[in-house]
């Protein structure tokens, strides 16, 4: 049976802890080596950003590989709305990712606050064309871009989950 976790709520006033939360989790490659692997991190995400005290969240599943059929580096972006301190939701991610050998070390989670105005921004950076530092590097994201809707439609995801009631973004 899962644990359910209830945290309190940050006493401090959103507005000066930043309002919502960007949260990466880059799995380890060498658990998802075959299909059942990719789709168990899959569940364990969705489950995570279902069940956690966000009160709404979108995120997107992606890939680093270029070639349709290859799907190397799959990983989670997400986007929250702000209910804790980001070290609070890194020690949950560890206990349900790392803990559980997931992901293989603290290096492989990250969770940045981000303002109200980097929202759009940052929801752009995963649900829309990635731009890199330069042209060659922006090719490159987008080529893997492109491939990303090659490995959602192999394995049945969606471009993007939203979890909880209410939008996440402002208009």
């Amino acid at each position: 049976m899962k644990r359910r976790v209830v945290l309190k709520p940050d006493k401090r006033k959103s507005e000066d802890m930043g309002t919502y939360l960007f949260v990466t989790i880059n799995p380890d490659p060498s658990k998802l080596t075959e299909k059942k692997g990719i789709l168990s991190f899959v569940s364990e995400c969705r489950s995570f950003f279902r069940s956690y005290v966000f009160d709404v969240a979108e995120f997107v599943f992606e890939q680093r590989g270029k070639r349709e059929g290859e799907y190397p580096g799959v990983h989670c972006h997400g986007i929250v709305r702000r209910c804790d301190t980001p070290s609070k939701v890194r020690k949950e991610i560890k206990r349900r990712f790392i803990d559980t050998g997931i992901c293989g070390n603290d290096l492989h989670v990250q969770v940045k606050t981000i303002e109200r105005d980097e929202l759009n921004i940052t929801r752009n950076y995963i649900t829309g064309v990635k731009q890199g530092k330069n042209a060659q590097e922006g090719k490159d994201k987008q080529e893997k871009q492109a491939n990303d809707a090659f490995f959602r439609r192999d394995f049945g995801l969606d471009p993007v989950y939203v979890t909880g009631e209410g939008k996440l973004l402002v208009p």
